[in-house]
């Protein structure tokens, strides 16, 4: 362990060293000075630019002594993609000249409904935002292509999203009678697409001002950033209206989920299928709340929204998927009075990810905590760390444990280098004399590198199950299947580096290697026992459920061979009727011949799309199946949309506004 004592007089020798270098520096400007100053004495009759002469060479001279500062990587120069010299030509091509005694005009007047236009004396075509040359070879080719059929298609679409937008406003008029209701339609429709266009950026509205002359310049006017607000509320309504006439009719699954934004902030998301099996998502409701809510509280905005805003009848609603926070739990029993045959699920995810907070690693804590705050306020230490590693730091959520083990992760493939880091870092820091006295314990050093090496054993494959539960895709096919992974991690307890270094810092002795490996598994015990809590009684009702979900699965159900009454394991799906699960019994040998020989990769919403009228039964079943995820990560992608969309800057920003923006950017897909 000598080898690894830091060495703290080296340290404190740099640094006189620095302060003698910079006293020389400045001794040498001024004695460089004080020689000017004398030799302008004698010269008194120099020029101007003798005087500009000496002036330039005095800061060069300065210039020579002075350290420049490092660039950031973010200063480098950017690359600029250039045009071939001229005379040589970028590939193969003829060149085709436009006819001299046909016009632009001509060509638009001979092609009435393609949707050529003149622009700058050069015709163009509108569906595809392209220039088009004049000759008539060329046009016809050009509207007979997929993508003018798609522009024109594209163009219809918008004139009639235009009409009813118009239409739309007449009736809000006639209901609110709003300031500015008197301009023209095609006035009002431009600005109601200039306000669209802002909120999907996540652009604020008082920046547009900075885009006026270039939006003007269709000769449309634009308001002011206020009166353009004005049109806030019409535009939430009919994005709502669109969303409640995309999901008439349909099953819904509920994701819900609060967090901190200058007040409370809930958000409701909806999923469901198409019948296409394609998997949509769409904020319907986000609300900002004077504080935390209750149970009782939670529960009566679920039900507002689902019921009074989106009319979406209770045998409809599918499953609820949320954090298993206690205050949602009370939430999820009062909304089971009105919709009694809804799936809750506790978050898969959320509990993964807090059973790395269970692990006993006191040595890691205290020194992940010190070494990330170390890097969290020196941009000095971040550079001399990549500058010797070539390694980036990771990124720090204090709410998010993936994130501690990545920096763990780290820490251990690179521990080689942290002594070397910490021994030429300068000494003049409380945290790194925190880093380095954990170092230089023995006791302490050997735990911390057991500690690492178990949390990095024992602890990747739930980060890597935490990451791919929180997909959107259909995910209740395999979340049993990963489960079955973690459980039996815990059964095998292979753990190759805690073996290695304990070996290594044993020297030999079996007794202090057992002590060591024997440490290492009590690290990891309490994280055990909170899984099987967790997951072998509180969720165990949901783990059956995502269980009975494989049989949905064309290559896992040949290997399951399942026979009509393992079938009676769907009937945990409260929203299946037995009706249905007999169905299924009786169109089971269908489904298992239709199975046989599928491809484990093969697109699961694919193969279903593909045999919906062979196995009208199944495939009706699936799609409600697709509904259930086993975790409420949407939300968080949601929360992320509103950090990067709102700075503190629009804290004062009203809830419409917010709303009515994230909806935009998060439902794109509806559009």
């Amino acid at each position: 362990m000598a080898d690894l004592d830091l060495d703290l007089s080296m340290l404190s020798d740099c640094s006189m060293e620095e302060q003698s270098r910079s006293t020389i520096l400045i001794d040498d400007y001024d004695r460089d000075n004080d020689a000017d100053v004398s030799i302008c004495q004698w010269e008194s009759d120099a020029t101007s630019t003798t005087t500009t002469t000496s002036s330039f060479f005095e800061a060069t001279s300065l210039l020579d002594r002075l350290h420049s500062p490092c660039p950031s990587d973010l200063a480098r120069r950017r690359k600029v993609k250039c045009n071939p010299p001229t005379g040589i030509k970028k590939g193969k091509g003829s060149v085709m000249s436009d006819p001299k005694h046909v016009s632009p005009k001509d060509r638009v007047k001979a092609y009435p409904n393609e949707h050529l236009t003149v622009s700058n004396k050069r015709l163009f075509c509108s569906a595809c935002r392209e220039e088009v040359a004049v000759k008539k070879s060329i046009i016809e080719r050009h509207i007979m292509s997929v993508k003018h059929q798609k522009g024109k298609e594209r163009l219809g679409m918008k004139e009639k999203r235009e009409a009813d937008i118009a239409q739309s406003l007449k009736h809000y008029d006639q209901e609110v009678h709003p300031v500015g209701e008197r301009l023209p339609d095609s006035t009002r429709v431009y600005r109601l697409k200039v306000l669209t266009a802002m909120l999907k950026a996540g652009v604020p509205l008082n920046k547009v001002t900075a885009f006026r002359d270039v939006l003007e310049e269709n000769a449309f006017s634009l308001c002011s950033p206020s009166s353009l607000s004005q049109l806030l509320p019409f535009l939430l309504q009919e994005e709502i209206k669109k969303l409640r006439a995309t999901i008439d009719g349909k099953h819904v699954s509920l994701i819900f989920d609060g967090t901190t934004h200058v007040c409370e902030a809930l958000v409701i998301i909806l999923r469901f299928v198409d019948e296409n099996f394609q998997i949509h998502q769409s904020v319907c409701r986000l609300m900002l709340l004077a504080k935390s809510l209750t149970g009782e509280e939670v529960a009566h905005q679920l039900i507002t929204a689902l019921s009074t805003e989106l009319g979406i009848p209770s045998n409809l609603v599918v499953a609820v998927m949320h954090d298993r926070a206690s205050v949602n739990d009370v939430a999820m029993r009062t909304f089971s009075i009105l919709y009694n045959q809804t799936m809750d699920i506790g978050c898969f995810s959320h509990t993964v990810n807090h059973i790395g907070e269970h692990m006993a690693t006191p040595v890691l804590d205290e020194f992940v905590k010190s070494w990330v705050s170390l890097f969290a306020h020196s941009p000095k230490a971040r550079l001399a760390w990549r500058t010797q590693t070539g390694l980036t730091i990771p990124s720090y959520s204090a709410t998010r444990w993936w994130s501690w083990f990545e920096v763990v992760d780290q820490v251990f493939k690179s521990f080689g280098d942290i002594c070397v880091f910490l021994h030429h870092s300068e000494p003049p820091h409380t945290t790194t004399n925190k880093l380095r006295q954990i170092l230089s314990d023995t006791t302490k050093f050997q735990h911390l590198h057991i500690e690492l090496a178990i949390t990095v054993d024992a602890m990747k494959v739930f980060v890597e199950t935490g990451y791919l539960l929180e997909g959107d895709g259909a995910i209740a096919l395999i979340a049993y299947e990963k489960l079955q992974v973690l459980h039996s991690s815990i059964s095998v307890q292979y753990y190759p580096n805690v073996n290695a270094i304990a070996r290594r810092l044993s020297e030999g002795k079996q007794e202090v290697e057992q002590q060591l490996v024997s440490y290492g598994n009590g690290c990891v015990k309490p994280a055990y026992e909170y899984f099987k809590l967790k997951f072998d009684h509180d969720l165990k009702s949901a783990v059956s459920a995502f269980k009975a979900a494989r049989y949905f699965s064309p290559s896992k159900v040949v290997e399951l061979k399942p026979t009509a009454t393992n079938i009676n394991q769907l009937e945990i799906f409260p929203f299946f009727p037995s009706s249905a699960i007999e169905d299924l019994k009786q169109e089971l040998p269908k489904y298992m011949a239709a199975a046989e020989d599928v491809s484990s990769t093969v697109d699961v919403n694919q193969w279903w799309m593909s045999r919906k009228s062979e196995l009208p039964k199944w495939s009706a079943v699936f799609s409600l199946v697709l509904l259930v995820q086993p975790s409420a990560a949407a939300a968080e992608r949601v929360f992320s949309i509103l950090n990067n969309s709102f700075s503190p800057q629009q804290f004062s920003a009203l809830e419409d506004y917010i709303q009515l923006s994230i909806m935009l950017q998060y439902n794109d897909n509806l559009s």
